[in-house]
Order: C-alpha cells, then structure tokens, then sequence
C-alpha cells in the first residue's frame, strides 16, 4: 500500500497495542492464541506493517477519528462482512472465521505484549 500511513507505522507500539486491543473483546491472550494459529496456516502474513495495511488501509491513528476507533470498527465490519458474502472463511479452534478478523487476531499475536 505505497504511500498509506496504516496503523502500525503512525504509532509507538504501546500505541499500536492498545488501538488494536480497542478493537477486540477483552481477553486479549486468546486473541493472541488464535492469531497465532491463524500465522501457523498463513505464515507469509506475519508482517505487523502488512497485516495494518490489509485491515485498515490509509487510516492511521494520526486521522482516526478523535471519538475513538470507530472508523476503524466501521472498516473490520465491513471487511467481516464482505468475507462472509465471498465465502473467504478460515476454521480456527473449530470455529469459521471471515478473513480480515483472523488477521486482525494475528495483528494481535505481532504486535509488542502490553
């Protein structure tokens, strides 16, 4: 994505944990486990830098909206969703997942532990 500023570029990396961990129910080690399997099948995807980019484009922390994420739930929902329609799925620990919230699970497993 040349010239987007995602996430994990605009921020520190307690900044990038805690944007991502406001993002995810509040057992972020299950999260991280999950991400972790997710990389096991995807291993050419464990790229903090790529995974932003994926999920969240050319929106940065430094434009976010100053009401919180909600730009950024606004684009995982609509990537969950989009995922769901093309049938773009990924069984992990028994239970289908649209593609962009593995990644998002496996932005977490990346990223530095709080």
């Amino acid at each position: 994505m040349a010239g987007s500023l995602p996430i994990v570029r605009a921020a520190t990396g307690d900044e990038r944990t805690a944007a991502v961990r406001g993002l995810l129910p509040r057992d972020f080690r299950a999260a991280r486990a999950l991400g972790e399997r997710y990389l096991e099948i995807e291993p050419a995807e464990r790229s903090a830098d790529w995974l932003a980019g994926e999920l969240f484009g050319d929106v940065s922390l430094l434009t976010a909206d100053p009401r919180g994420l909600d730009p950024l739930k606004r684009r995982i929902r609509a990537g969950c969703a989009r995922d769901f329609r093309q049938g773009d799925l990924v069984l992990l620990e028994g239970w289908w997942l649209a593609r962009t919230e593995a990644r998002l699970l496996a932005l977490c497993a990346v990223l530095p532990t709080p």
